[in-house]
């Protein structure tokens, strides 16, 4: 992961003028996950604008919804395609489900859906937050250097991007019992919205919410769920966001924002589509 992530950097450094998005965020779940979950060769051109529509498939319906369905059909009808004819990597997730079905542990018909759900949520959340990353740090120079400093804050820093810029909006739940939130009182049953952007800036909770702070412990944040319902690939998230960031310490002197960040437009995921960066080379930073 280390070597990959080093690799992805020291190209986009050499550039010197990149966007952060496709030439950063992207390059490394796109050449890890994939083979991690046994993901064929062809199709792999396809798997962000897939990713992206699985969750605008999650809603609310609107036009945005709509839009994306044709993606996430092809998505899952391609995930079908993959477990018929077995063509899976050797070694991966994907090749494990395989194992259990001819072990009589689980049904082929579940296999797709499942891949796909390992898949897409691996993807789009953590370019997300490696994006976040570059653009918080540039805007924040002096969080920067904080970091250069101590190169220890890393891990507090990634859970300070996904805490001030969360890769998921919200998700809904359905409550299995009464309870009372706020003061509300809510019916087993009841459909809720659980807005994890809006808790991690909550100022009953948090001081100096809107602030972006990397000494700040931020091990509370909300942005990779809680619980049950905690996202189960978080660890390699953080991984590969942490990777990006030392890789980015140990080469970089300053990142400077060179144009306008674009914001995409999902249902679920809060995303850059583009950033315009200049890296600036530390002097003498290996090759």
């Amino acid at each position: 992961m280390e070597e990959r992530a080093d690799a992805v950097v020291a190209a986009a450094v050499a550039r010197g003028h990149v966007d952060g998005v496709a030439d950063v965020a992207q390059a490394l779940p796109t050449s890890f996950v994939p083979d991690l979950i046994g993901w064929p060769t062809d199709g792999r051109e396809h798997l962000l604008r897939w990713a992206g529509a699985t969750f605008d498939s999650l809603g609310p319906v609107n036009g945005q919804t709509i839009r994306s369905t044709p993606a996430t059909v092809g998505m899952l009808r391609f995930a079908r395609s993959v477990v018929r004819r077995r063509d899976v990597l050797p070694g991966s997730m994907g090749a494990d489900l395989l194992e259990r079905v001819d072990r009589g542990e689980l049904r082929e018909d579940a296999c797709p859906a499942l891949m796909v759900d390992y898949l897409a949520p691996s993807l789009d959340t953590t370019i997300s937050a490696i994006a976040s990353t570059m653009l918080l740090l540039a805007r924040h120079p002096g969080q920067w250097r904080r970091l250069q400093d101590d190169p220890d804050l890393v891990p507090n820093a990634v859970n300070e991007v996904v805490r001030i810029e969360s890769p998921l909006r919200a998700f809904a739940r359905s409550l299995d019992r009464d309870a009372e939130v706020g003061g509300v009182q809510l019916t087993a049953g009841t459909r809720v919205v659980v807005f994890y952007a809006s808790a991690n800036r909550d100022e009953r909770f948090w001081d100096d919410p809107t602030t972006f702070d990397v000494t700040r412990d931020a091990t509370p944040q909300l942005g990779f769920g809680q619980g049950a319902h905690g996202c189960a690939g978080q660890g390699l998230a953080r991984l590969e966001t942490q990777s990006i960031l030392r890789s980015l310490l140990a080469r970089v002197e300053r990142i400077e924002l060179a144009g306008t960040p674009v914001w995409g437009v999902n249902n679920i995921i809060h995303k850059l589509d583009e950033l315009p960066l200049r890296l600036v080379a530390k002097e003498g930073a290996r090759s």
